[in-house]
């Protein structure tokens, strides 16, 4: 899946960090568009990825896997942890935007009344 405005809405009505982004674009980048994906994901392959793209280098081991776990907190079903084998290695379920936002609005509600 690519990365567009809708993911930049839905990263901003959840109040996902910086970190927690990241790590979000990184497991799109592995699942398949539009429909729902079970996949294995490394958090040091993507911590790779992340200080390449994020220029200022890598986070610390610790806040890679708080991320992965308030994603599964935050998304509301989009990011949901399967199984974990260690502390690096997740399986998760990834399911596209559009059913996880049928639950909560993409666009707030406040936002809508500061543009009128």
């Amino acid at each position: 899946m690519n990365w567009n405005k809708k993911h930049d809405k839905f990263a901003l009505a959840y109040n996902l960090r910086e970190s927690q982004g990241y790590v979000l674009r990184d497991i799109l980048r592995k699942a398949k568009p539009n429909e729902p994906t079970e996949i294995e994901i490394d958090l040091r392959l993507t911590n790779r990825w992340i200080g390449k793209v994020r220029g200022s280098g890598e986070y610390h081991r610790k806040t890679i896997t708080n991320a992965i776990a308030a994603l599964d907190e935050k998304t509301q079903g989009m990011i949901t942890i399967l199984k974990r084998y260690n502390p690096w290695v997740y399986k998760i379920l990834v399911r596209p935007l559009y059913l996880s936002t049928a639950r909560k609005l993409i666009f707030p509600c406040w936002l809508l009344l500061l543009n009128k």
